[in-house]
């Protein structure tokens, strides 16, 4: 039956209808979209909110998950070593309250952020359901925009990768969905050993977006030193570097790391006086409160046999650095310091 006259009242309704239906049930949750909002029953600690200039990591778990433990333990470090920049991690169980409240205190200090118990699952039907995952425990990464950019297994291989990026604010998993044909091509072109297309499409994506990715910085230099085994011109492209990316401390860093304990990297291809000039020049750009900034210089120092400036800046690294990841720190700091003594034993 069609109608003949057009009818405002009728039109409102039938609109009011499907967006009610829209918001009450989310049909698809992919990345790019904007994190859904949450429906807790009751916090076990601090109540948290998605809020713009910050970055979230939501754990949504079963107390029966046989690696829960193991999540919770990866993401209390995880948290340790990037709240100072931001992130907030904190996860939502769909189970009776007292079984959370007694499973979270056995975990002690693994549970070292806020847990929700979920409303009726709701929340779970929100952010699980809607994006078709089939089992916990699983994590959305949201960015400082609320956009989400990792959904998936917390264990996986490239989920701290992908985080550290996002924390960076270098990742953008719609920009890499877009790209995936050129990094492709690119993998293929090094896999085949086209040198010539594969350094034009690495130049390409670095000239996308030099941010975003900057990874691929690391990349170009690899392929010119280790796969092409041109270390001049590799060195020369990392002196470039220095000068186009002066400003960008973390990928300076980056960079020295690589020269200075990249496994791929023989010894005899290792320049640790450009290692030395990469840190140098970051150096005065980072927090002064980074334990990473001094690990980072401490093992040029160390690769160079200067042991005692080693020690130095790891013991700074240690002092500076959260509660669980002391125990890291301080291993590393050991093996410099005996390092330097039998050094300086051998010297005599």
């Amino acid at each position: 039956m069609f109608l003949k006259r057009f009818n405002p009242v009728f039109a409102a309704l039938v609109i009011l209808s499907c967006s009610v239906s829209a918001h009450a049930q989310r049909e698809s949750l992919e990345l790019g979209d904007q994190a859904p909002g949450l429906d807790v029953e009751v916090w076990l600690g601090p109540e948290v909110s998605i809020q713009n200039g910050f970055t979230y990591v939501v754990l949504f778990f079963s107390t029966q998950d046989s690696r829960i433990e193991q999540t919770f333990n990866m993401l209390s470090k995880l948290y340790e070593a990037n709240k100072s920049e931001g992130l907030n991690v904190f996860a939502v169980a769909d189970e009776e309250e007292d079984v959370v409240r007694n499973y979270v205190q056995r975990l002690g200090d693994f549970a070292n952020f806020p847990v929700a118990v979920d409303r009726r699952g709701s929340s779970s039907r929100n952010w699980i359901g809607a994006s078709e995952l089939e089992k916990t425990p699983a994590v959305f990464l949201v960015d400082k925009r609320g956009i989400l950019q990792y959904i998936g297994d917390p264990l996986a291989q490239d989920f701290g990768d992908i985080l550290e990026l996002v924390v960076t604010k270098r990742y953008d998993a719609k920009l890499y969905k877009q790209a995936d044909p050129a990094i492709k091509a690119m993998k293929t072109a090094r896999r085949m050993r086209n040198w010539r297309m594969c350094l034009k499409y690495l130049d390409d994506l670095i000239d996308t977006d030099n941010y975003a990715f900057a990874p691929k910085v690391l990349d170009k230099f690899e392929v010119l030193l280790v796969d092409m085994g041109e270390k001049e011109r590799a060195y020369e492209y990392a002196r470039e570097v220095m000068v186009k990316y002066a400003t960008d401390f973390e990928l300076l860093y980056w960079l020295a790391e690589k020269i200075v304990e990249d496994s791929k990297i023989p010894d005899d291809k290792r320049d640790l006086d450009v290692a030395l000039e990469l840190v140098q020049i970051a150096a005065p750009q980072i927090d002064a409160n980074d334990p990473d900034r001094y690990s980072t210089i401490a093992k040029v120092h160390f690769h160079r046999g200067e042991f005692r400036e080693a020690v130095q800046m790891q013991r700074k690294a240690y002092l500076t650095s959260p509660p669980l990841r002391k125990e890291n720190f301080e291993k590393v700091l050991r093996t410099y310091m005996e390092q330097a003594r039998r050094s300086s034993k051998s010297s005599r």
